[in-house]
């Protein structure tokens, strides 16, 4: 027999999953089309292409820890040593990728606000799931 909690967090992990892959598709296009802007703007180098991989892999692996971080808050599953672990890649994710940028010839002002804006649209994602979950709306 299924209780109405996890039922009620089966929801939630499903609903979280969705709002993640929406929000990265959407900032994943705003900054590969940033990166093509710009980058077109430019003759780029073999060492700046190494950059820009680099780049790509540590937002992939960022988001992928931002959005398990999320998941397990909100779901009540964190564990002390794999939050720890997961804020310190995502914060040494952050200054890799802002140390690549500041390589490149770049407009950064811009680029830094697409992640003031991804940052901030976490924040409002999971407090909307955090508020749901201790703020019994549909009851």
């Amino acid at each position: 027999m299924v209780s109405a909690d996890s039922e009620d967090m089966s929801w939630e992990s499903s609903e979280i999953d969705r709002s993640f892959d929406f929000m990265n598709v959407m900032f994943g296009a705003l900054i590969s089309a940033f990166l093509g802007v710009e980058f077109s703007k430019i003759s780029m180098s073999n060492i700046d292409a190494i950059y820009v991989v680099a780049i790509i892999a540590m937002l992939g692996f960022l988001f992928f820890n931002l959005r398990s971080l999320c998941s397990e808050i909100v779901q009540s599953l964190e564990t002390r040593m794999s939050t720890t672990f997961k804020i310190v890649s995502i914060c040494s994710a952050f200054l890799s990728v802002w140390l690549f940028i500041k390589q490149l010839p770049v407009n950064r002002s811009v680029f830094l606000i697409f992640c003031i804006g991804w940052l901030l649209s976490v924040v409002v994602i999971s407090l909307g799931m955090v508020l749901r979950r201790w703020i019994k709306f549909y009851d």
